[in-house]
């Protein structure tokens, strides 16, 4: 019997196998399917801070800001209008992000952190953090999001992933008239730098009766005579435009207040007023003699100064009024602006109601211009506070006054609310006055330097001990690169480049030079520690130094190699030539001089042809200031003595010289000029191998002492050169 096989069926055998290879695939394709999630969510916050970024840009280059901010609406206002702006951007950035949950306090490595920056071009061309940029100039809104991985797997892996938006976009011209430089009459100015050498307020001590002679050479450094330094007789009262309102354009007279003479007995000679063009360097008036004032005035003198010769004041021209005192005041001529006719209108009759409840309504916010000082009181020596404007035409510069004199400048095309903050030095207690002008507007506050503003003293609490930060530290980082064009003959301008650092932890905010020195006198020569400046073959003016930084300085040495030496020859370079910082004991003044290096294959050139010399007893003298916050005298200006024959208006430079340490410089024995020929002098100063202080004073004839030179930012560069 044929028996059938039997076949036994085996249920389910595919379904299993079905299944370990789904189990198998399964993590694939789950990380694959929350790649592509977690993809489309990093994308989409992307997108979002990209147009929230987009979005508050366009916001931010109109300038406009929300008015209802509640730091607008108090009284005063506790937010200047550039940090309205600021604020406004933030929340216009802030709303595009609808739909993302977002937490602005947690840290930057968290879920949902989110990072909103607006940054903007000042009136330097630095870029400022929470600043949206003056008009006209480039700003940026910055987003950073953090988006959370919220898918398992790739939560373990990495648990959020940072997104960013970032545009970059110029201002509009806006609270503009006529473009980005309407206005103006002045560069931005650089940030404020104390005073080379000497504190502004020197104890008086006899005037020396020696008479200066002149010193030929690249660095002279001529005392001018006894005529330049004022009498040690305090200053009572500094000369200062009466009604600043009358320095408008077209104007032709003014007033002018000050000292009568130096006992202001009114029997004396008076002293004698001198009226300048700074912008043209162009003397309008001089010697004007004050009058008595019959204690009208301000001060015991007075003076109307009519301009003679029909001259009228130029508008946005800078003017300055100097006394023989030594004091000085200076305006910016303002447009005339058309005052509106006044249309008389009905005066309704009061409307009397009878009011339950009395309630305290509080006053408006003003919309005319004034400043505000935080604080009003503050403590002496050396206080520190801030001047706050709001509501000034955008068009017009604001001038800044301490007690009478210019101390700070803000640029046209500002906001219409600007902070400045005063760090000022050796103030005697007392009441003082802070003014602000912006040529058509007056607006006055009153300062007070105690050693005792009121202010409630706590019981001293131990500080906590922290880690004194390093002092600063000059060096030259390597050696000085010269940039030599062969062949290379004497007397030829050579160009050396420095590299500069401030090692230590402090920075450096006051003046300081960098010096070259092209084979140095052997007698000058102190290794390690120091190179008399009178082997000096160039040097550069640099206005501060922030420590852990550096600098590339850039010198030009006039004159190249002299002496007509066949041998090599050597080149050393020197920070703080002039010892004007107290640097880290530890490094000191062993590490500022780098050097020598060597120069072969210099040509020997043909002596130089003296100058004759001459006495005649002509001179020409002064300061030489510099606009730097206030008007500062400048050590080592560069100054310039051309003759001019007027006729023709031909210039020919037949001298030059360097100022001293207290600013002043001296042109002695020089010949008295022909009819109608005059002397010009020009005063020139570069920091930091890029900012450009120059100032003109032109009409002269000798004997003439009181030649100052004001020096303001010049974009074009010192127009004579090396």
């Amino acid at each position: 019997m044929n028996r059938l096989p039997i076949r036994i069926k085996r249920k389910n055998a595919e379904g299993g196998q079905a299944l370990v290879e789904f189990a198998l695939i399964l993590i694939v394709l789950l990380l694959l399917v929350f790649f592509i999630v977690e993809a489309g969510r990093i994308l989409w916050g992307w997108a979002m801070v990209q147009n929230a970024a987009r979005r508050a840009s366009r916001y931010a280059i109109t300038g406009n800001f929300e008015p209802d901010l509640a730091c607008l609406q108090a009284i005063p206002a506790t937010c200047a209008t550039d940090e309205a702006r600021v604020i406004s951007i933030h929340q216009v950035a802030l709303d595009a992000m609808t739909g993302l949950p977002t937490d602005e306090t947690i840290p930057f490595d968290e879920d949902f952190y989110l990072l909103i920056e607006v940054w903007g071009v000042n009136e330097f061309g630095e870029f400022e953090n929470d600043f949206a940029g003056i008009p006209g100039q480039p700003m940026m809104v910055r987003v950073v999001y953090n988006v959370p991985i919220i898918t398992p797997i790739l939560s373990g892996i990495v648990e959020n992933v940072p997104v960013l938006g970032q545009v970059v976009i110029n201002n509009e011209l806006f609270n503009q008239v006529g473009g980005i430089s309407s206005g103006q009459s002045l560069p931005p100015i650089v940030p404020p730098v104390p005073t080379a050498g000497p504190t502004a307020t020197p104890t008086p001590t006899d005037t020396p009766t020696t008479t200066a002679t002149f010193t030929p050479g690249p660095s002279p450094t001529n005392t001018p005579t006894s005529t330049l330094t004022p009498s040690a007789t305090p200053i009572r009262c500094a000369v200062r435009f009466n009604e600043i309102s009358q320095i408008v354009d077209g104007a032709n007279s003014f007033d002018v207040t000050g000292d009568f003479n130096s006992g202001n007995d009114f029997l004396g000679t008076p002293y004698n007023l001198t009226v300048i063009d700074l912008t043209t360097g162009t003397t309008l008036a001089s010697g004007i003699p004050m009058v008595n004032g019959g204690g009208n005035f301000d001060c015991p003198g007075f003076r109307n100064v009519i301009l003679p010769g029909g001259q009228t004041l130029q508008a946005n021209h800078i003017i300055i009024v100097q006394s023989e005192d030594g004091t000085f005041d200076v305006a910016t001529v303002a447009t005339v602006v058309p005052t509106a006719t006044l249309i008389p209108t009905d005066t309704p009759e009061p409307t009397f109601t009878y009011t339950p409840t009395p309630s305290t309504t509080p006053s408006a916010t003003p919309v005319t211009p004034y400043i505000v000082l935080d604080p009003t009181c503050a403590i002496g020596p050396n206080p520190t506070f801030r001047v706050r404007g709001f509501n000034w035409p955008t068009s017009n510069q604001v001038t800044l006054f301490w007690d009478g004199a210019v101390q700070d400048i803000i640029p046209a095309g500002h906001s219409g609310s600007f902070i400045r903050t005063w760090n000022m030095t050796s103030i005697a207690n007392g009441f003082y006055t802070v003014r602000a002008n912006n040529g058509t507007t007056n607006y006055t506050v009153q300062m007070q330097i105690s050693n005792n503003c009121g202010f409630v003293t706590s019981t001293p609490i131990p500080a906590t001990p922290t880690n004194t930060p390093n002092p600063a530290d000059l060096v030259i980082v390597g050696d000085p690169v010269m940039q030599i064009t062969r062949p290379l003959a004497e007397h030829t301008p050579v160009v050396v480049r420095v590299v500069i650092s401030n090692t230590g932890e402090v920075d450096i905010n006051s003046q300081f030079f960098v010096d070259v020195y092209f084979d140095p006198d052997p007698a000058d020569l102190n290794l390690p520690t120091s190179i008399n400046v009178n082997s000096s073959s160039g040097y550069m003016a640099v206005s501060s130094l922030a420590g852990r930084t550096s600098r590339v300085i850039t010198i030009t040495a006039p004159l190249g190699f002299t002496g007509g030496l066949t041998v090599t020859r050597e080149v050393y370079a020197m920070v703080d030539s002039l010892r004007n910082i107290d640097e880290d004991p530890a490094g000191g003044e062993d590490n500022n001089i780098a050097g020598p290096i060597y120069v072969a294959n210099v040509t020997p050139g043909p002596t130089p042809t003296a100058t004759s010399v001459f006495t005649s007893g002509l001179r020409i003298s002064g300061v030489v200031r510099t606009l730097l916050g206030n008007w500062v005298p400048q050590h080592r200006a560069a100054v310039y003595l051309f003759y001019v024959d007027g006729p023709s208006g031909t210039m020919t430079m037949t001298n030059q010289t360097t100022s001293a340490q207290n600013g002043t410089y001296l042109f002695d024995n020089l010949l008295a000029p022909d009819l109608n020929d005059y002397y010009q002098v020009v005063g020139c100063i570069t920091f930091d191998s890029i900012d450009v202080f120059t100032g003109y004073r032109t009409a002269i004839v000798p004997t003439n002492d009181f030649v100052d030179i004001f020096m303001l930012p010049e974009l074009a560069g010192c127009p004579v050169g090396p």
